[in-house]
């Protein structure tokens, strides 16, 4: 375990939308520059992938420990 103190905050550049999954373990983000999984609690980013994939209908494809899901999500314009 590393003495890092875990940061309050996640800057994330291009950010379009955000979701969480059910348990509240994992959050996905949707940028311009791709997706992203962190592990909510200590920000680790556990998946990326650089593929455009935007949300529809409210929700997007989950990647990494997520992959088979489809995460709700909040857009930001």
């Amino acid at each position: 375990m590393s003495d890092k103190p875990v940061p309050h905050y996640l800057n994330i550049g291009g950010l379009v939308a955000i979701g969480f999954d059910r348990t509240g373990e994992y959050m996905l983000t949707i940028s311009q520059s791709g997706r992203g999984v962190y592990r909510i609690g200590t920000w680790e980013r556990l998946a990326r992938d650089i593929e455009l994939v935007y949300a529809a209908a409210g929700s997007a494809a989950g990647i990494g420990p997520i992959a088979d899901l489809q995460i709700p999500v909040s857009e930001i314009n």
